[in-house]
């Protein structure tokens, strides 16, 4: 499959082998959910780190349907202070900055990606645009290897700082262009976009496994940000869309063809 763009029920987009494919042509099945609303939860200035991940796995993890019991787990014991620029705000109900006008998920939203997952201990997980490490690191004790590739380099040092920091050893961090992945590792049995995108590289997209799932906020022609998880089967990606969010997409997940059908 290495190169092979997936296709759909429409006409596929005319280009080479890894050209950009945009997702909004990918077979979809009908939203479950509504948009969570946001459950506000009070963060005192001298509340304990360990009492606000408290706080955010009760007050904004459960009531959005995050019930995986070892997930809830790491987001209880796991330093979000660390991976974000401001201290204060790592447990808000909201997405959180890091640098250079990228942000980090809200708790929630990285929380339903990664359930959406389904990884197991044995899985290899490709993370893309993975920013200061937050999402990798909470995927790190859940499987058994990670793949972390961002192309910036003072976020990708971040990263690695925050891995040694926190005791974590089975990720490896990538400085490279994310809309690429990292071929040398795939198959991946999960991928995760730790940012938003409007489109995906063929070449990224060949690199999940047979039933593999990725996860990620896609933004569509429609501007509005979805929580999506897509399931591969054959050369086919169905989309199933969880949730509407918010979100800017990551400059190397924009729309940089123009496809005609």
């Amino acid at each position: 499959m290495q190169g092979s763009p997936p296709c759909w029920k429409t006409r596929p987009p005319r280009g080479k082998n890894g050209a950009a494919i945009s997702v909004s042509h990918f077979l979809r099945v009908p939203r479950l959910a509504k948009t969570p609303k946001p459950v506000s939860v009070c963060h005192m200035n001298n509340t304990s780190h360990a009492q606000q991940r408290a706080n955010m796995v009760e007050g904004q993890l459960r009531p959005h349907k995050v019930n995986n019991k070892p997930l809830l787990e790491r987001f209880a014991t796991l330093p979000r202070e660390r991976f974000v620029a401001n201290e204060a705000s790592a447990y808000l109900d909201q997405p959180a900055t890091l640098a250079k006008g990228r942000e980090a998920f809200s708790p929630m939203v990285a929380a339903r990606l990664v359930q959406a997952l389904g990884v197991t201990g044995a899985d290899n997980v490709l993370v893309v645009a993975a920013g200061t490490g937050y999402t990798a690191a909470v995927l790190a004790p859940l499987c058994t290897s990670v793949i972390a590739v961002e192309d910036d380099a003072d976020l990708a040092k971040q990263a690695e700082t925050n891995f040694i920091a926190t005791g974590i050893g089975n990720v490896k961090v990538v400085l490279d262009n994310p809309a690429h992945g990292y071929q040398s590792a795939a198959p991946y049995s999960a991928i995760i976009m730790d940012a938003p995108f409007a489109e995906l590289h063929g070449s990224l997209i060949s690199q999940l496994a047979e039933g593999g799932r990725l996860a990620g906020v896609r933004i569509g022609t429609d501007g509005i940000p979805e929580a999506t998880v897509f399931t591969k089967h054959g050369n086919t990606l169905i989309a199933e869309v969880l949730f509407e969010t918010k979100g800017t997409v990551h400059p190397a997940f924009t729309v940089s063809e123009k496809f005609v059908f």
